[in-house]
């Protein structure tokens, strides 16, 4: 059995953690994105995957990674945890203060880059250094019309003509991917994509028992008719 990371999440933030449970605690089961190695307790393999990409990438393998999972999956939390790790000359993160689509891709890149925003200086800049470019939730940054349609097919274009020198780490949900695939050749520009699949019972037992371990605490499950009848079992 697998379990949808959509789903935990959506049940674990309906979920509020007893006012006496240690806020340290507390922590180490937060919903939110995390930047910390000690908390990143699965798709360690999806991680080192990643890394591997980017390296061969530096050896002169084509470039551009596409990273796929359900909301709430941790793909914001691999990109962080890679973003740490990447080992390219330049990294850039483009994220601006205000909605991703009001702003758009090339406008979040030329912030960045401090050039205009368009494809001719926006080539220019990038073509100056190798740099690995990362860029979260793909599909928020495209609006949901025939312009949007447009202005994703420019990009990824423009992926293309410059994965020479950039290598592009992108992440979407698989929903979206699914609908979008239909009318843009997404997977087509990336030499690797990598799916973060929904954790088996195994897995997910696992990564839970590793955050509680790094609390030193002891787990002490309370005495009931029913444990006392397995233990007699």
């Amino acid at each position: 059995e697998n379990f949808d990371a959509a789903a935990i999440k959506e049940y674990a933030a309906r979920w509020r953690p007893a006012e006496h449970l240690p806020h340290e605690y507390q922590r180490l089961f937060s919903t939110t994105p995390t930047t910390e190695h000690r908390l990143f307790t699965a798709y360690r393999e999806e991680l080192q995957e990643a890394l591997k990409q980017e390296g061969e990438w530096l050896e002169g393998a084509p470039g551009n990674l596409l990273i796929v999972g359900e909301h709430g999956s941790g793909r914001t939390s691999l990109l962080n945890l890679l973003e740490l790790e990447l080992h390219a000359p330049r990294v850039i993160r483009p994220e601006p203060l205000e909605w991703r689509r009001a702003v758009g891709i090339f406008g979040a890149l030329a912030i960045e880059l401090g050039v205009k925003p368009s494809m001719g200086p926006l080539g220019v800049a990038l073509a100056r250094e190798r740099s690995t470019v990362l860029i979260d939730d793909l599909e928020q940054w495209f609006k949901a019309d025939a312009e949007g349609l447009r202005q994703l097919d420019r990009f990824l274009d423009f992926v293309v003509r410059t994965r020479t020198h950039t290598n592009w780490v992108m992440s979407i949900e698989r929903g979206a991917l699914a609908v979008l695939q239909e009318l843009v050749p997404i997977p087509q520009v990336v030499r690797r994509v990598v799916q973060l699949k929904p954790l088996s019972g195994k897995e997910l037992d696992e990564a839970i028992l590793r955050r509680h371990a790094l609390s030193g605490r002891e787990v002490v499950y309370p005495t009931t008719f029913a444990t006392r009848w397995i233990v007699r079992v």
